[in-house]
């Protein structure tokens, strides 16, 4: 690292070179601080910090990272032939989790304040008092309303919001799940089990990404994902058992399929 002033921040630069490949990172260095001490002297130090931290931010981008052969080798970004499984369980993973983040933000927003139509009014008041709606009951749905229920705290007014959040919930996981379904028919279609075909990754994640938020934006999906209805708590089980279903046929080590 050069000579650098007291006054200058050394997180971006140390953050910058975390990621930045070391053949490459002396010369932005050099740049970076060079155009701090200019901008220092021209905006002041505290702007001169802030453009500082911008400037190399901009510099964490695919194009920089992915030469960087450190990083590559440490995470899900590995290009090796032996790692092609982990990093496709990687990046399903995390893509899994962005969908879900987008559908429970999206649900959380557009909750209904109040009770709806039909029997919704019912199941809120059933699983606050835990009494005995219409058949079949579903006794599951109203011990998991009443918990939800008492995010309400003493204000009775958002008892009936508090409870419909555990359909937005419900709704949430459900496209966590159908975006891993999804995924898993699509490796089981193209005939890929042990050993998985980098070429294929964007294919089948896209697949996912495209099919779980068209269901999840869906006009029907989407209305029981903001009530309190036994839909929401229904379709989440219903696709958990679809992915157990896939999971375990994707294992091919007889013990761990067995457990």
């Amino acid at each position: 690292m050069h000579d650098l002033e007291p006054n200058t921040p050394l997180w971006p630069l140390r953050f910058l070179a975390r990621f930045c490949p070391d053949h490459l990172y002396e010369e932005i260095e050099g740049d970076l601080i060079q155009k701090f001490y200019k901008d220092n002297t021209t905006f002041g130090p505290a702007r001169a910090k802030r453009r500082l931290i911008w400037n190399s931010l901009c510099f964490f981008r695919p194009g920089v990272i992915l030469r960087n052969r450190r990083f590559r080798l440490s995470g899900i970004l590995r290009t090796d032939a032996n790692s092609h499984e982990l990093s496709f369980n990687r990046a399903s993973n995390l893509i899994g989790w962005l969908v879900f983040s987008i559908a429970l933000i999206s649900y959380f927003l557009t909750v209904e304040e109040t009770a709806s139509l039909w029997d919704c009014s019912e199941f809120i008041a059933a699983s606050t008092k835990l009494q005995i709606p219409h058949p079949p009951g579903a006794p599951l749905f109203l011990l998991a309303g009443r918990i939800f229920s008492l995010l309400a705290l003493d204000d009775p007014t958002r008892i009936a919001y508090a409870t419909n959040l555990l359909s937005a919930l419900a709704s949430a996981f459900t496209i966590l799940f159908l975006f891993w379904s999804i995924v898993l028919f699509g490796r089981k279609l193209t005939g890929v089990t042990a050993r998985f075909s980098v070429a294929k990754t964007p294919l089948l994640l896209g697949a996912g990404i495209a099919g779980a938020l068209a269901f999840a934006y869906s006009d029907s999906f989407w209305f029981s994902a903001v009530e309190a209805e036994v839909y929401a708590m229904s379709s989440f089980f219903t696709a958990f058992v679809v992915w157990c279903i896939l999971r375990w046929d994707l294992i091919e080590d007889p013990s761990r399929s067995n457990r």
